[in-house]
């Protein structure tokens, strides 16, 4: 048995960016989804870089969870209703139904009989305990409580927690949890092997076969015709790389791009003017921060943190960095998050209090620092600029180093400092801290460390809204005064497309497109 809550690799998780490193992949058999002449037969959608891994539990990023989300199943679905994602709320996939014991500790799931892999093997209960068993030591694991899981039968399986989830079902309809053909995994060899193997090929039973997958150009993928559900309607799907913004809006306009995310705030205008094109705006719950090393020489002082956090000119970042589109974080939870209290935190930007704090604390005279940024990170590396220039005025020198996202991720344990973006994938406060603000979490870029606020994350789980409410508003004010971070915004999700797609779906919690639902206009 495990313990609940206790530090591992992460899995499943969103990141700021990924890296730009080659590799390849593809599944067994299929066609190379490239002989569809009729222009209706492919869609072709742009991402800003080509992910790193696609096994599930190591996977983070756009891009390679959706690569996990298109030929991958889970055992239960997000629900959507009237063309919108419903929050909190699960369909069947893979499993028809399941119930949960008294005591809260196991889930039993029922399985479709009919669920055929890629390959041909069918789909079993065993491969669900493959699947799920291989990422104990995943941090997602950890903050779902998975302890186990038990095979009943070939269509049934008991998934067994070390202490109860009420929200269980919002961590298993994530592609960190996907169910691969554990047969044509062991196929590679030991475990070290299949990971190996998994990182770069697909072996799912999702709606679509992956073809090909070069991290430095495109993915290709052609629908599975033998899917137990319904068969897309789109044949096949190429996901471009383009890491340049430009060329994606230029290239969306001359409709070799069918659809890009995360269009530049400056470009929404001109994008919704366009007759061919449809714009989709709507709040998002990713949270921009900047994390301090809470045990460097520089940070482990909070008074140094609460200067900051005065000196931080918040209402310039919404206006110049976003340009209105999105709001202020002013605590580590999204504004959209239940709990969520703007109350808790008395940071205003103010640099005569600034100075003051800071000439109570360890480094009175001012100091230097660096902060690590990603380079596709754009909007935090804008922030960084109206800080820098801000923090300067109260006798601080913030270097900013702009790295890729495998150096950030390298660089991140050490680093003074680090700017991030969080999405959680479940909209709760305990999944949200428990990622982030945890003191075992791997994830836990501050290195932040409080038992009273680790107790109450703990003991917030468990409660039900509108009662969970003081818990968390005292969670959040415990973090407000200790300043592990900088609380930045939750900028607006984008989204443009052709206007020949019909189908998008707006506002589901993980920003993921979903290609399998969308279809062109007769």
């Amino acid at each position: 048995m495990r313990t609940a809550m206790r530090a591992g690799v992460v899995g499943g998780i969103t990141a700021a960016a990924l890296v730009l490193a080659a590799c390849s992949g593809g599944s067994t058999g299929g066609a190379d989804g490239t002989s569809a002449d009729a222009e209706n037969d492919v869609i072709t959608v742009a991402y800003a870089d080509g992910g790193t891994s696609i096994d599930p539990p190591a996977t983070y990023g756009g891009t390679g969870l959706s690569i996990l989300l298109y030929s991958y199943d889970m055992l239960v679905d997000y629900k959507t209703e009237n063309g919108e994602f419903v929050d909190g709320e699960y369909v069947p996939s893979v499993a028809t139904s399941w119930e949960t014991s008294e005591d809260g500790l196991t889930w039993t799931f029922q399985l479709r009989d009919d669920v055929v892999f890629h390959s041909g093997n069918p789909l079993t209960a065993a491969d669900v305990e493959y699947s799920f068993d291989r990422g104990v030591e995943a941090t997602l694991w950890n903050v779902a409580n998975y302890d186990d899981t038990e095979v009943i039968d070939d269509h049934a399986v008991a998934v067994h927690l070390v202490e109860p989830n009420p929200s269980l079902l919002g961590y298993l309809a994530q592609s960190g949890f996907a169910i691969i053909d554990k047969v044509e995994a062991e196929k590679a060899g030991d475990a070290d092997a299949q990971a190996a193997f998994l990182a770069t090929n697909s072996i799912g039973s999702g709606p679509y076969i992956l073809d090909s997958w070069d991290s430095s150009t495109e993915a290709k993928l052609h629908v599975n015709p033998d899917y137990w559900g319904e068969v897309p309607t789109i044949e096949n799907v190429t996901m471009r790389f383009i890491p340049e913004l430009s060329t994606q809006i230029q290239q969306l306009k001359s409709d070799d791009v069918q659809l890009i995310y995360g269009v530049p705030f400056q470009n929404i205008d001109d994008l919704k003017a366009t007759d061919s094109l449809v714009v989709e705006e709507y709040p998002s719950a990713t949270s921009n921060f900047m994390a301090m090393n809470n045990t460097s020489d520089v940070f482990d002082d909070a008074r140094v943190r609460r200067a900051l956090a005065y000196a931080t000119p918040y209402d310039d970042i919404i206006d110049a960095v976003l340009m209105g589109h999105g709001v202020r974080d002013q605590s580590p939870l999204s504004p959209l998050t239940p709990g969520y209290d703007v109350s808790v935190s008395p940071y205003e930007y103010d640099l005569d209090t600034a100075r003051e704090i800071l000439a109570e604390s360890d480094l009175p005279d001012g100091f230097e620092f660096s902060a690590l940024v990603s380079n596709a990170n754009t909007l935090g590396g804008q922030a960084a600029l109206l800080m820098q220039e801000s923090y300067a005025e109260i006798g601080v020198r913030m270097n900013i180093e702009t790295v890729t996202a495998a150096q950030l991720t390298e660089q991140r344990p050490t680093a003074d400092a680090n700017f991030g973006a969080w999405l959680s994938y479940v909209n709760h406060p305990f999944y949200h801290l428990g990622f982030l603000i945890e003191s075992s979490s791997y994830t836990n870029y501050a290195k932040y460390s409080n038992p009273e606020v680790d107790q109450l994350i703990a003991e917030g789980e468990f409660l039900s809204f509108p009662e969970a409410n003081e818990t968390w508003s005292e969670v959040q004010a415990l973090i407000a005064e200790d300043s592990p971070w900088i609380t930045l915004y939750s900028e607006n999700a984008s989204v443009a497309y052709s206007d020949r797609i019909d189908g998008y779906v707006t506002g589901y919690v993980d920003q993921l497109i979903r290609i399998q639902d969308l279809s062109y206009a007769e």
